[in-house]
């Protein structure tokens, strides 16, 4: 039982210690830099809160943007960019350029019509690497109170079955060396 603890703890350590490292990071730099959206050594990961890149990219999933070179970008690529307060991820049809410069033009997967304005390179955020497949939906719920409860309540309650199960198994050695004792005791007052 003391073996399986131990491995269920180091599992559990290697899974959530990067998980953790990388969360503490976000948070700090969405913190000191407020303006900007963070990163983990350039990935930045956004939850999708529409269906415009359905089936690409489906509502709830995790998109995982890296930071690129705006030059490199190519129609095609799914790009993230900042549109207002707001970032949204959607496909590049065309780049053209006009008297402000270089500019991407924009279409989600399942719209019918392209974005009403086209893109300034400064607005990228970064080229769409790979998905999560309903984290979103998970990292959404986390951010509501029975979310924030469950997900503190249960790492405790799983800490608490545990630190009882070892403590009842301690005492249970403890009673059966005691008794054993007692035993010997007694065979040594006999003698």
């Amino acid at each position: 039982m003391k073996k399986l603890g131990t491995i269920i703890g180091i599992i559990i350590c290697i899974i959530f210690i990067p998980i953790l490292i990388v969360n503490l990071t976000l948070i700090i730099k969405s913190y000191v830099n407020p303006d900007k959206v963070p990163d983990f050594l350039g990935y930045k990961p956004f939850i999708v809160l529409s269906g415009s890149m359905e089936p690409t990219i489906m509502t709830g999933d995790i998109a995982i943007i890296k930071e690129c070179k705006k030059e490199e970008l190519k129609s095609g690529d799914i790009i993230a960019f900042r549109s207002g307060k707001s970032v949204i991820t959607h496909r590049i049809i065309e780049i053209k350029n006009d008297e402000e410069g270089t500019v991407l033009v924009t279409k989600g997967d399942n719209n019918n019509t392209e974005d009403r304005y086209p893109i300034k390179l400064e607005a990228v955020e970064g080229v769409f690497k790979y998905k999560i497949p309903k984290l979103g939906n998970f990292a959404m719920f986390l951010q509501t109170t029975v979310g924030t409860i469950v997900f503190i309540s249960i790492p405790f309650i799983i800490f608490m079955i545990f630190d009882i199960a070892q403590r009842k198994k301690d005492n249970r050695i403890q009673k059966q060396r005691q008794e054993q004792l007692e035993k010997e005791i007694e065979e040594l007052k006999k003698k």
